[in-house]
């Protein structure tokens, strides 16, 4: 049952008519955010695939455009089946599901693509990227942050072994615990009783003592560092537990590998350098981060791996926490001198491996990192330094290459802006972006959007007002499109595994974009109406609004036993007679006689009647 605010009445709603107002709720959402980009002055696109519990390859398309006050939004677009009109997912069949996903924008205002580097998505030749620049020449192409993070850190864990067989061991170690709940009793066992517990503790107590083993996993961006930082935390527990354990012939061969000073100092050196790298990754994963964050962010990162410091520190720690009175001294493991120099050794090679799989990872866009970080304020020099003068020519001339090609008055329009607006820049830096700490550009290059002119609203900079544009709205992290693919995975479950792709894009949008339930009655009875005003609707009788009636809490009745004769008051004997006298009514207008029209019904004269005048004489029956 439905009600419609317009209308004032209660209608009658199946699941089929649920099922059409969830579409139009979708389908509202995603109105409402397409005139929002087609205002946008540009909007990049993000895509990524994912198979769900229907075993069907989905597309999932967010967006990134900018509001009003030039900020960057990130929305959820549409999900298509990409092999519904195919037979390969191949590059021509994304770039048609793409096409039809954006049909309703204005294609001229796309700027960006961010992918996760796959071969069908960055292939120079025929790849989605590439039949996408043929028809948007100033596109640019993103292979996203957070995969090139992930393969960095991939080909560095190649370069060291000890870094490969310790997480090995770490997922081994997993599995021995997750596919038995006898020996996931035991380690919780021996952790409450290390920590001087009992069985009687509370459960709020239990769940801050009591932990899992973390799984390491090379596809998950952070699962690495939470494997690491759990066994370092667990470390006597697990131990314990595997001791325990030893008639289990696992349970004898990863005691053997992780009693060992290799495999000790191994944890002692990620505990320190994974850290470091799970911050750069939530960093990437941010939601509207930009180009002009990528190289300071990466930059404190390789400051922060090449801290001399941090090879003493882990050093100090393997040499207090193995000793005989601390949390490992049961071990008996004491390293020795060479030991020692050994583990600083495999520090300083897996240190220099990341920065240099960092720089090469992410020096294939330096020409277009270079040219953006022109808006950096602080590296803009002071105005009486000579370099002040031509400061950013060459990385304006690089962006007006690419964006403005073939218009040479537009290319010089931008550079005259440029010499202008340097001194806005020199301006900010003195009084307004002293207070801030971080994300410097983006202040600078809001403020650019926001320059108008009070007469005609138009920008003061308008070639530079664009390339800000395009560098805010440029999303480099493909984050948005794995948190969309686990909404798809969250809403087509087992159970729902039938659920058809319009009615998967809807529940999306309202997933994903929809308003918090306190705020969504206005946008619910928006729908509804609409769904009314759709087509006839049958109504249910005496339900208007103001004639709703409150139905009280039903109350207790007593039954009678079956085997029980219930007796009649005097209102059930006068229905009774009233129901006789329509009877008797109703036979005579039919004329159907061999009735008594002075039928006794009379229970003790029943009694005494013999069955066979309780039989109806069909003989005598006259119509």
């Amino acid at each position: 049952m439905s009600y419609c605010e317009s209308s004032g009445f209660f209608y009658h709603r199946s699941q089929g008519s649920l099922q059409e107002i969830f579409l139009l709720i979708g389908d509202t959402l995603r109105k409402k955010m397409v005139n929002k980009v087609n205002y946008s002055p540009v909007f990049s696109i993000l895509v990524d695939e994912v198979t769900d519990i229907s075993v069907k390859c989905q597309m999932v398309v967010f967006i990134q455009y900018l509001d009003d006050f030039g900020s960057p939004v990130v929305n959820f677009l549409e999900s298509r089946d990409v092999l519904s009109n195919s037979v390969s997912a191949d590059s021509a069949t994304l770039h048609q599901v793409l096409k039809d996903c954006i049909k309703d924008i204005n294609g001229s205002k796309l700027c960006g693509l961010v992918t996760d580097g796959a071969s069908t998505m960055t292939g120079k030749k025929n790849g989605l990227a590439a039949r996408i620049k043929k028809e948007h020449r100033t596109v640019v192409s993103v292979h996203c942050i957070c995969h090139r993070l992930a393969l960095a850190c991939t080909d560095s864990n190649k370069d060291c072994k000890f870094v490969a067989d310790t997480s090995d061991i770490l997922r081994y170690l997993w599995e021995f615990f997750e596919d038995s709940p006898k020996r996931t009793a035991t380690l919780v066992r021996v952790q409450m009783e290390m920590a001087k517990c009992n069985e009687q503790l509370p459960k709020t107590s239990r769940i801050s003592i009591v932990h899992k083993v973390k799984k390491a996993c090379s596809t998950r961006w952070l699962s690495f560092n939470a494997a690491v930082q759990g066994c370092y935390d667990d470390f006597p527990a697990i131990m314990q537990c595997l001791s325990l354990l030893e008639k289990d012939v696992v349970a004898t061969g990863l005691l053997k590998k992780m009693k060992n000073v290799r495999f000790v100092t191994s944890i002692f050196i990620l505990k320190e350098i994974l850290p470091i790298l799970a911050k750069l990754s939530k960093t990437f994963q941010a939601g509207t981060i930009n180009y002009a964050c990528i190289q300071p962010c990466i930059q404190e990162a390789k400051d922060a791996l090449r801290d001399s410091s941090l090879t003493e520190k882990v050093k100090t720690a393997i040499v207090k926490e193995t000793k005989g009175n601390e949390r490992l001294g049961f071990l008996e493991l004491t390293p020795t001198e060479a030991q020692l120099k050994e583990a600083t050794g495999k520090m300083a090679k897996y240190v220099e491996a990341l920065r240099n799989n960092l720089d090469e990872r992410f020096d294939e866009a330096a020409p277009l990192l270079a040219a953006f970080s022109v808006f950096d304020p602080y590296l803009l020099p002071d105005k009486i330094e000579p370099a002040f003068k031509h400061y950013g020519d060459e990385k304006i001339d690089d962006l007006g290459s690419h964006f403005l090609a073939g218009d040479e008055e537009a290319k010089n329009e931008l550079s005259a802006e440029w010499m202008s607006y340097k001194y806005h820049i020199l301006r900010l830096k003195k009084n307004v972006l002293s207070s801030q700490e971080k994300k410097t550009t983006d202040v600078v290059l809001k403020i650019l959007m926001n320059l108008r002119n009070p007469s005609d609203k138009g920008y003061i900079f308008p070639r530079l007002s664009h390339m800000a544009a395009i560098i805010l709205s440029l999303l480099v992290s493909n984050a948005w499109p794995e948190r969309g693919a686990s909404a798809v995975k969250r809403i087509k479950t087992r159970l729902r595994s039938t659920l058809k792709d319009n009615m998967l894009s809807g529940l999306l949008q309202v997933s994903i974009n929809g308003p918090p339930v306190k705020e969504a009655t206005e946008l619910i009875n928006k729908c509804v109406d609409n769904w009314y005003k759709a087509k006839p609707r049958r109504k249910l009788k005496g339900l208007a609004k103001d004639k709703v009636v409150t139905i009280a809490p039903a109350e207790v009745m007593e039954t009678a036993d079956t085997g029980v004769q219930a007796d009649f008051n005097e209102n059930d004997e006068e229905e009774m007679g009233r129901v006789r006298t329509k009877m008797s009514h109703i036979l005579k207008l039919l004329h159907l006689t061999g009735f008594q029209d002075d039928a006794d019904y009379d229970s003790e004269e029943d009694d005494n009647e013999s069955e066979d005048s309780d039989e109806f004489d069909y003989d005598n029956v006259t119509l």
